[in-house]
């Protein structure tokens, strides 16, 4: 016969395995919701790619579809200058925490003030993620000025034409520390590329029309 204390071990073990599916269970709902947020912006870049006849109406288009989703504050895109400061110039941008833009200054060099998500997404090529501002010593130049817009975590998208060479980077800012996740930017790197080749389709087509 099974005695009180086995059973009550028992039912405690298949009570913390239950808590342990359920949390599992959660994660996964979560992770789930994340991609198909990733994946409807995605496909909502991909309109707006398909309706822009400008870089700039493209820009914007993404900036807007983007910011218009709760928690992300901030949507920006900038392009690298050839000045000697190798300076990141803003050309569009939406979202409640636009004004952030206005007293940073952002590099594409091998500098401090080039070593935040946009300068290093043009620099590498890459895209960039930044899951704690308050603890990213990198990301230092723009703290102040992050914590009075609340932006606590950003990432960076290249968009990059066929040669490889940077022409744009996509940066995003949100509220909640740790909001963005490796799947869903392993998605978006994909984007990085075929934004690359619409540009140039937008290029070519305005080449054209000019001729």
């Amino acid at each position: 016969m099974t005695n009180n204390k086995d059973t009550r071990n028992d039912i405690h073990q298949v009570s913390a395995n239950m808590g342990a599916d359920s949390e599992s269970i959660e994660d996964k709902f979560l992770k789930v919701q994340r991609l198909n947020w990733t994946l409807a912006l995605i496909v909502k870049a991909y309109s707006i790619l398909v309706h822009s006849k400008t870089e700039l109406e493209l820009y914007d288009g993404l900036c807007e579809s983007l910011t218009s989703h709760k928690g992300l504050s901030l949507a920006w895109v900038g392009i690298p200058i050839n000045d000697d400061r190798k300076s990141v110039k803003v050309v569009a941008s939406s979202g409640k925490s636009v004004s952030y833009l206005d007293e940073i200054w952002v590099s594409w060099g091998d500098n401090k003030n080039g070593n935040g998500p946009a300068g290093l997404a043009i620099r590498t090529g890459k895209i960039q993620f930044f899951n704690n501002h308050l603890l990213s010593r990198q990301f230092a130049p723009w703290m102040k000025r992050a914590k009075e817009f609340k932006l606590q975590s950003s990432f960076s998208l290249p968009i990059k034409l066929a040669t490889g060479q940077v022409i744009a980077t996509l940066t995003v800012y949100s509220e909640q520390a740790n909001a963005f996740y490796n799947d869903e930017l392993n998605l978006l790197s994909l984007l990085s590329t075929d934004l690359g080749y619409g540009i140039e389709s937008l290029r070519t087509r305005l080449s054209i029309d000019h001729n």
